[in-house]
This record gives structure tokens, C-alpha cells and sequence, in this order.
């Protein structure tokens, strides 16, 4: 039997199961978790091992789901395994959380295993990711402008997670399941392209094959080379290059650039401060520069240099208070934010209200938002062929530094078009059945 001789290979290669273990496995029962079962039941009578299912009902698909429900607790039952199954809203859970529901679903059924895990003292979770899924994470990661680090795709190992069917694809386990009639369910949503990982994998990736017949493999074996790197960059010791909490400039920038923003990285990931790889050419760009620098992060932090040493500090209260959240804007409606007066209002009569503020093209979006100056801000202005830097302008401007964060940034459909008072972008010379005047005025106390 060729699939079981297959997973058996890479249980010795990987040892994603030992002797006397206590596995929960993630069981949809869809093909691949039907597969992942009945190679783990053939296992059992060559090693010692106990497994437990765990099945979340979605509340997705309705009928449909209720039927993978009672399909699963009957699959359980004919094999004489313990499962438990559960329901978890998933859309109302989705719509508080402001998630997908694919976000949303991983959540819940991730919160699940996590909380049979600690209650039945089980050591590991199997899911039944196979080569296909590994493949379709690289391209979703990539179109997405993941690192190099995401690239990798999903690891056959990751702490207590084991997924045996790493490198099984697709096409072998739908074949096994019908040389042996072995029933599964059937989940439509997985053909819907709404779903940009659907997309991926019905319209993008049978593409590939006409190109080159061996695509997977060698995407898989470039994905390969990723994951080993990423084992290796485990090894290193980061810590080595923030003695005492700083990092010397001088130490930093003999290594390649790569290696440097890798740094970076893991030392404000030590610091448990969430930052994205922007901000991180941001910083490394930054300190190319002579002289003495200051670069706000998140709210309550602030990263710095003098001379040979950057590091990062809790921010002092008052700059913190400078900052607030982003924050929506109703048309029509009005906000206070920092020391100003932001109104919105629907335009009756244009020359009135150009003098009480300015007008702006509207197409009907019920909000506008503002916030604080972020470095790297820019904004189109009139007459120019790309957009400024929102910083060029404060300094132009005389603005000083400690008052910049003070100045409300208003946005309209993500794009900055009104600094305060000082600038606003050029609004495109095109008709529009409506428009809105935005008022914004400092409140004096």
C-alpha cells in the first residue's frame, strides 16, 4: 500500500509521533482529515498512541455543516474513536471581532483544541495540511508581500502542532479515499472564488502546470531551502547583539543588509512590540544617517539612537497623551481630536461653505477617519506629479517636532487629504454629483 508505505517514511524521517503519545486531531471530515484518520488507526498497530477527534461545527454552511456534524460522530463511532464535537458561532463571532470568517473560524477552533488540550492533558494536535495547502500558502503569503520567513510556508513541525501529511498531495489521498470507497464530506465554500485562497488554488495554480508539468516540486524544494534557512536563523543566538538592552551601530551595519533588518526584527520582537516590515525598512533606512534619531513605533513606544547605540523606550506620559486613536468621522457629524473641531457636512451651497472650510469630491462613503502623524505620511498636493512627504511639509513649514503630532490627519478612503490647517491635497478636477465641506478649527481652552 503505497500512501501508508509513503507516511510511514516520513514518520521516521520527522518522528512526528512517539511511543505513548497523546494526539488530538482536527477532524472536519472532509477528505483530508478522513485520509490523516485512517493512516493514523494503520499506524496504531505498529506504534502505542492514543488519539482523541475534535470536531468544530462552524455554523457556517447550515444544513450542510449539520450533516459533516453527524457524519463525524458516525465516522467516530464505526471506528470506535472518542470524539468530541462542539458548535461555536463563528459569523457573530467574525462580525464583533471586525474578522473574516476564515480568521474568525481559525480562531475559535484553534481557542477549542487549546482548551481539550490543557483539560485532558493531550501533548500534540494533528491537522491534515497536505503539500497542496503548503503550496497555496506560499503564493497567498507572496501576493501579500510576506518575508522571507512566511515564504516558508506551513512547517511539518511547529511546537506541539505535527501535520504527517505535509508531503502528500491533493490528488493521492482523493485517490486512496476512492480505491477504498471510504466516504467523506464535501464543502462547497471550497469552490467559491470569492475567497482569495480559493482563487489561488482553482484559477492561478492549474496554470502553473502549463508551464512547467513540475512546478510542485520545484516550488516545494525552493520552499524547502526557506525552511531550513528559517531553522537555522533559530539556532542563532539574537540576544548576542542587545547586551545590556542597546545595539551598537557600528556592530549592526558590518553585517548584510538582510541580516541587519533580521535583527531589528528580533529585537523588538523580544521587546513584544508588534512591527511590520515597513517599518522596519523605515528604521534601518534611518539609521544609515548620521547623528542623533527619534522614530515613534506604536503608541507607547519609541525607538532611538545617539552616537553607537539604538534602543527602544517606554514613551513619558505627555507624549503618549499626544496621541489618540484613529477615529471615525460621520457625514455628516463632528469629532474633537487632540485640540481641534473636525465637521462634516453634506454641501448646499458651495460658495457659503468654501469659506467656512473646504469642499470635498463625495461618493457617498457614510465616514471619514483622522489620526496622528505616522512617519512616511504622504499627500498629493495641487500641481504636483507624486505625492509629498507630510514631514517635508512640517519642516517647510516651521512646524516644530513636539507640535507635529498634534496636527490631525484626515483621511478619505485611506488617502490623506488634509493636514490640520496647513495643507490639503488637490481634489481631483472632476464632477461629482455631491460633495462635503470639512471644517477643521483649534479649539482654544
Amino acid at each position: 500500500m503505497k500512501e501508508f508505505q509513503k507516511f510511514l517514511e516520513g514518520q521516521k524521517e520527522y518522528q512526528y509521533i512517539q511511543e505513548g503519545d497523546r494526539i488530538l486531531v482536527a477532524f472536519s471530515g472532509g477528505p483530508d482529515s478522513v485520509f490523516l484518520v485512517e493512516m493514523l488507526l494503520k499506524l496504531q498497530e505498529q506504534l502505542s498512541f492514543q488519539m482523541l477527534l475534535l470536531h468544530l461545527h462552524h455554523m457556517i454552511r447550515q444544513e450542510e455543516a449539520e450533516q459533516d456534524y453527524f457524519f463525524c460522530l458516525d465516522y467516530a463511532k464505526k471506528k470506535n474513536l472518542e470524539i468530541i464535537a462542539r458548535r461555536a458561532d463563528v459569523p457573530s463571532y467574525a462580525k464583533k471581532e471586525g474578522q473574516s470568517l476564515e480568521e474568525a473560524g481559525r480562531t475559535l477552533r484553534y481557542q477549542f483544541f487549546d482548551q481539550i488540550k490543557k483539560e485532558r492533558a493531550y501533548h500534540k494536535i494533528a491537522t491534515a495540511h497536505h503539500l497542496d495547502d503548503h503550496l497555496e500558502t506560499f503564493f497567498f503569503r507572496l501576493l501579500r508581500g510576506s518575508s522571507m520567513e512566511g515564504l516558508a510556508g506551513i512547517s511539518r513541525k511547529q511546537k506541539e502542532k505535527i501535520r504527517p501529511l505535509r508531503d502528500f498531495e491533493k490528488e493521492e489521498i482523493l485517490s486512496y479515499l476512492e480505491r477504498h470507497q471510504i466516504a467523506y464530506c464535501k464543502d462547497k465554500t471550497n469552490e467559491e472564488t470569492e475567497y482569495s485562497r480559493n482563487r489561488i488554488r482553482l484559477e492561478l495554480l492549474p496554470q502553473l502546470k502549463s508551464y512547467n508539468p513540475k512546478w510542485k516540486e520545484k516550488v516545494a524544494s525552493f520552499m524547502e531551502e526557506l525552511e531550513e534557512r528559517k531553522e537555522e536563523e533559530e539556532r542563532i543566538d539574537w540576544q548576542e547583539y542587545w547586551k545590556e538592552g542597546f545595539i551598537s551601530v557600528t556592530k549592526l551595519q558590518k553585517e548584510k543588509a538582510y541580516f541587519q533588518k533580521k535583527i531589528l526584527y528580533k529585537y523588538l520582537l523580544s521587546k513584544q512590540i508588534p512591527i511590520n516590515r515597513k517599518q522596519i525598512h523605515q528604521i534601518y533606512t534611518l539609521l544609515e544617517r548620521g547623528g542623533s534619531l527619534s522614530y515613534d513605533l506604536k503608541k507607547f513606544w519609541k525607538f532611538k539612537k545617539e552616537y553607537d547605540r539604538i534602543w527602544v523606550e517606554f514613551k513619558k506620559k505627555e507624549e503618549r497623551d499626544l496621541l489618540e486613536e484613529t477615529k471615525s468621522i460621520n457625514i455628516p457629524g463632528e469629532v474633537y481630536f487632540q485640540n481641534y473641531r473636525i465637521q462634516i457636512s453634506v454641501c448646499t451651497d458651495e460658495k457659503k461653505q468654501q469659506k467656512e472650510g473646504f469642499l470635498w469630491n463625495w461618493d457617498g462613503v457614510s465616514s471619514l477617519k483622522v489620526r496622528n502623524f505616522q512617519e512616511g505620511d504622504r499627500i498629493q498636493l495641487y500641481g504636483m506629479k507624486g505625492p509629498k512627504k507630510v514631514k517635508e511639509i512640517f519642516i517647510n513649514e516651521k512646524i516644530p517636532k513636539e507640535q507635529r503630532k498634534k496636527v490631525p490627519i484626515l483621511l478619505y478612503q485611506g488617502e490623506i487629504i488634509a493636514l490640520g490647517n496647513i495643507r490639503r491635497a488637490n481634489m481631483e478636477q472632476k464632477e461629482s454629483k455631491q460633495k462635503i465641506c470639512i471644517k477643521i478649527e483649534e479649539v482654544r481652552h
